[in-house]
């Protein structure tokens, strides 16, 4: 997993619960506290 790309900085942002991350053209938002992956993105072609 990698710093999300520039262009969708913005629209998600990290916060004190929660980080952001990119890998295979999805954004995954993942619990800073225990690390489980809360969520899945899936972004469009």
């Amino acid at each position: 997993m990698v710093n999300l790309p520039v262009e969708h900085v913005i629209e998600y942002r990290d916060n004190d619960q929660i980080y952001h991350g990119f890998d295979n053209g999805r954004i995954y938002q993942v619990d800073r506290r225990t690390g489980l992956i809360l969520g899945l993105l899936d972004l469009p072609n």
